[in-house]
């Protein structure tokens, strides 16, 4: 966009009001800011400046951000059940379930730790026909290992 054009856009109000209007539509529907920008014809730079200038305009944006990850979270909804995506189904229970479907792997680990006797040790290994080795160290038993 030229420097003239630009500087039209950003003197001319109702110019303004109409790239703006645009600009908040396209983020509703879930573009990116960059991407609403050039959808809605006005510089990137322009509307982060407008929006630390004017707190209704930061809102709207805000808003229109809001609706845009709403509308996004709904067509991924529709292909995870329509369309069979197990991924987006999963990334989706996460997101909205956190408490529920978002738990660390430490927490869901099949992995399980057994405490167990020295003499249990020893009578599992007998049991398995296995041969006994000479424990060497501060056990309380570990000369009568050959038991």
């Amino acid at each position: 966009m030229s420097k003239t054009k630009r500087r039209r856009i950003q003197r001319d109000q109702q110019i303004q009001k109409r790239h703006r209007e645009r600009f908040l539509a396209a983020l509703a529907s879930g573009s990116s800011p960059t991407r609403a920008a050039k959808q809605a014809g006005i510089g990137r730079s322009t509307l982060y400046e407008a929006r630390s200038k004017d707190r209704e305009f930061a809102r709207a944006w805000d808003d229109a951000v809001m609706e845009g990850i709403d509308r996004l979270e709904d067509e991924a909804l529709r292909r995870a059940t329509k369309g069979g995506s197990d991924r987006l189904l999963e990334m989706l229970l996460r997101r909205r379930r956190p408490e529920v479907y978002a738990r660390h792997a430490s927490e869901t680990s099949p992995r399980v730790n057994v405490v167990v006797t020295l003499e249990e040790a020893k009578r599992r290994i007998r049991e398995l026909g296995l041969p006994m080795r000479e424990l060497e160290g501060d056990y309380e038993d570990a000369g009568k290992a050959g038991d």
